[in-house]
Parts: structure tokens; C-alpha cells; sequence
């Protein structure tokens, strides 16, 4: 996908599954405008963290794509799903610093917060947690999707002035992908 001139910076968020890692990276403006900028869909077992879709996940999270300043942005932060294969998933993401990759699971909660405190999921033999080992962030499914759909419902009369929250989708997006 093409960055417009409005993009700041990039995320991905990560799907694992049996046979495969499905990536969507967005770029995102001011006033929490987004935009769709690639659906990456990688084919491979991922029960082991060293596995080929691993190391192809890997790839992806050091592309880069041209901006229309000239320059070129990466993937400033991505969160990976440990609802499948968790224990994989903490594996492969001790190899990526907290800063760059956050390990989440979805949770519904009647409360209202999206994004909840990380907390460490190493644990050493005698209990205790590994100060620099793992972790995991609970983010409420529920809350994010009633948002999110919120978003897609906006309205709005041209390109330039889009209220808060506008979700630019690629034309060609599959009306599965948006229901997901």
C-alpha cells in the first residue's frame, strides 16, 4: 500500500492461527485518522517460533514504505494476538523489545477500558515473575469493536474534512476482512 502525506507513523496488529500469521498494518494521522495500508497474509505452521511464517513476520516488522515527504516509515509498533499458541508467542516475542512489539489477549470486559496494564507471564521456578520476561496486555474486544464500528459509521462530505476517528479502507477491501 501507498502512505498518504497524512500518515505519521505505523502499527501492525497480528493474528496467529494453525497455519498462519495475519497481519494488518495501518497508518495513522491526527485526530486518530487511519488508514489501511497492507493485509499481509503469511501461509506456515506456528506452533514453533522459528518456524518460516515466524521468520517471514520477522521480515515484515523491519519494511519500510515510501513516504510522499521522501523519506520512509516503518513499523513503529506492533501487537501480536497470544489468544492461539501462547506459549509460542511469548518465545518469539522475547526476541523484540517491549517498545517495539506488545503481546496482547483479547478479553471482554464490561468495563470501559480498551487497553489494560501489561503484566509478566515468566514466571521462575520458585513463582516469582521475570522482571524482564515476557508480558501480556489484556485489550477488551468488545469495547474496541463497538468503537471501531462507531468509526465506520462516520459520515463525511469530502477527504479533507473527516471527523474523528475516519477509517480510510482501500476501495478492493473484502467485506470479510471488515466484518472480522
Amino acid at each position: 500500500g501507498e502512505l498518504t502525506k497524512d500518515v505519521l507513523f505505523l502499527t501492525i496488529g497480528v493474528d496467529v492461527q494453525a497455519d498462519r500469521l495475519e497481519g494488518s498494518i495501518w497508518g495513522w494521522g491526527l485526530y486518530k485518522r487511519s488508514w489501511l495500508i497492507e493485509h499481509v497474509i503469511i501461509h506456515g505452521e506456528t506452533d514453533t517460533p522459528t518456524s518460516s511464517a515466524w521468520q517471514e513476520l520477522a521480515k515484515l516488522l523491519n519494511k519500510t514504505y515510501a513516504h510522499p515527504s521522501g523519506g520512509a516509515l516503518g513499523v513503529y509498533r506492533a501487537a501480536i494476538d497470544s489468544g492461539y499458541n501462547t506459549q509460542t508467542v511469548y518465545s518469539w516475542s522475547r526476541t523484540y523489545h517491549r517498545s517495539k512489539l506488545i503481546v496482547i489477549k483479547g478479553m471482554d470486559s464490561a468495563a470501559g477500558w480498551i487497553v489494560g496494564i501489561a503484566k509478566h507471564v515468566d514466571v521462575k521456578q520458585n513463582g516469582k515473575t521475570i522482571k524482564y520476561g515476557a508480558s501480556m496486555t489484556p485489550v477488551n474486544s468488545s469495547a474496541l469493536k463497538v468503537e471501531t464500528y462507531g468509526y465506520l459509521n462516520l459520515v463525511s462530505e469530502d477527504e479533507v474534512n473527516t471527523p474523528y476517528g475516519w477509517i480510510d479502507l482501500p476501495e478492493n477491501i473484502d467485506q470479510d476482512f471488515v466484518e472480522q
